[in-house]
């Protein structure tokens, strides 16, 4: 029986959050989320909060700015560093976990078209955006243009519908071929030779999966949208549901914004200011004003 295939996703959100709004009531069987997480409820069975956890690396780096080393660490594990000193620069020191496991689901499991993709709004890079690395000091670099990460997914599906459909079918058809003579060939060998040949057929029956999903999935109606950065947002989280979908990969990182001031305000919200600043007017979950609003108007939508 195929197994489902794993995939993974992290998001780096910066500048705090209300703990009384992120994490749930309850727990156990009857959870109830927070605010903050109200359009997942229907998913509360598969939910898991971890709290209480610190960046021990990030608190104990011997080099901080009580930015950077966060967002460097976070998939690292690795204290971040400045290089050249005094310049706010800041790096990576170490390969984030998420290129490790997109590394070996390609080696072991399954080759998909991208190895893993990096999303951000604005783009994320550098200490203060970037949390994949393919080593210290390489950073895989995130892509905000939404339209670019379409394309960039999706030019396959811009030609003829007609030959593409053409072309799968004939990959499908040579897949259902060779697996066919091999589900003949096994029962009549037997030890290594068995062993070999299953294996074999395990990679086979892993491109007809995801020859299958490209057949099966259908990016043509969606188009991506513009506007304000919460329409960019939910266009990038549209197309990664759509890049796992049709197996393009099954590795994504997304990162909203940067750890530095100069960072992003809500206009959609009522919002004109920049949030890193009202990130700092706030002690605990104690809801403080910052001029005309109060920051439980934030997270009402």
């Amino acid at each position: 029986m195929a197994r489902t295939a794993r995939r993974f996703c992290a998001f780096g959100k910066w500048n705090g959050t209300l703990p009384s709004e992120f994490f749930p009531s309850t727990t156990g069987s009857g959870l109830q989320v927070g605010r903050l997480h109200e359009p997942l409820a229907d998913l509360r069975e598969h939910m898991i909060y971890l709290r209480g956890l610190d960046n021990i690396v990030a608190m104990e780096s011997s080099e901080r700015n009580g930015h950077a080393e966060g967002v460097a660490s976070m998939l690292t594990g690795r204290a971040s560093f400045e290089e050249p000193a005094g310049s706010n620069s800041w790096h990576g020191s170490g390969q984030s976990v998420d290129q490790a496991i997109a590394k070996h689901i390609t080696q072991s499991v399954a080759s998909t078209r991208f190895e893993s993709l990096q999303l951000g709004v604005p783009a994320g890079s550098g200490g203060y955006g970037a949390v994949s690395y393919a080593g210290s000091q390489q950073p895989m670099n995130a892509t905000a243009h939404a339209q670019g990460v379409f394309s960039l997914l999706f030019d396959d599906f811009n030609g003829d519908p007609a030959e593409l459909e053409r072309r799968k079918a004939r990959k499908l058809s040579v897949l259902d071929g060779a697996i066919s003579e091999f589900d003949a060939l096994t029962p009549k060998v037997s030890g290594a030779d068995r062993i070999r040949i299953e294996a074999h057929l395990d990679g086979l029956r892993s491109v007809e999966q995801r020859v299958q999903a490209i057949v099966e999935c259908d990016p043509t109606a969606y188009k991506p949208p513009s506007g304000e950065r919460d329409v960019i947002w939910r266009a990038m989280l549209d197309m990664t549901v759509l890049a796992f979908a049709c197996d393009l990969t099954r590795v994504v990182t997304f990162t909203w914004d940067h750890a530095g001031g100069g960072g992003t305000p809500f206009p959609w919200l009522g919002i004109d200011e920049d949030f890193h600043e009202i990130s700092h007017q706030v002690v605990g979950d104690a809801p403080v004003s910052y001029t005309h609003l109060t920051l439980p108007t934030i997270y009402s939508v």
